[in-house]
């Protein structure tokens, strides 16, 4: 399954293709044919992909609700970001979105194009009623992203906003 945007294909990450990721960048992208140009897979980053790697070990079809969707520059033929939904939605059906691209690429509207388009595929899901965001506040493009896709600020904490 992916999802395509005007620039980007999005895709979900199966457990097999995570690990290749986290463990064998040049077998990762042979599999998938595809250049990785993300964020270099290490510290907090590469941690990030292992413990989600593996909650989706044992998520079955529905991996895609906690999976990292990577973002394909269909042009480039390049991994450039990802967005990931952090955990099952909760009680309340809430699921938390979270997203970054690497720094080539910020600024050219890539990661509102992806993000809007994975939160309408996100709030279809039966699970979800509503997708969410946090954004540190002094982070002003995660900010401009948020407005860009329609999200309001509910919330507010002494170090972020909540979308």
């Amino acid at each position: 399954m992916n999802i395509k945007t005007e620039r980007l294909a999005l895709v979900p990450y199966d457990a097999e293709a995570l690990r290749l990721l986290t463990t064998d960048q040049t077998a990762f992208e042979s599999r998938m044919g595809v250049i990785y140009d993300g964020e270099p897979m290490e510290g907090f980053i590469r941690d990030f992909f292992v413990s989600t790697l593996q909650q989706v070990e044992t998520a079955g079809d529905r991996y895609p609700l906690i999976t990292f969707w990577l973002f394909h520059h269909i042009e480039l033929n390049k991994y450039i970001g990802s967005a990931c939904f952090k955990g099952w939605p909760n009680a309340q059906g809430h699921s938390e979105i979270g997203y970054g691209i690497h720094t080539p690429y910020e600024g050219q509207g890539y990661t509102t194009e992806a993000v809007k388009a994975l939160i309408q595929w996100g709030e279809a899901q039966p699970e979800v009623k509503q997708v969410i965001a946090e954004t540190e506040k002094n982070n002003p493009a995660s900010m401009r992203i948020m407005e860009k896709c329609g999200m309001l600020r509910y919330m507010e904490t002494e170090e972020a906003y909540w979308w």
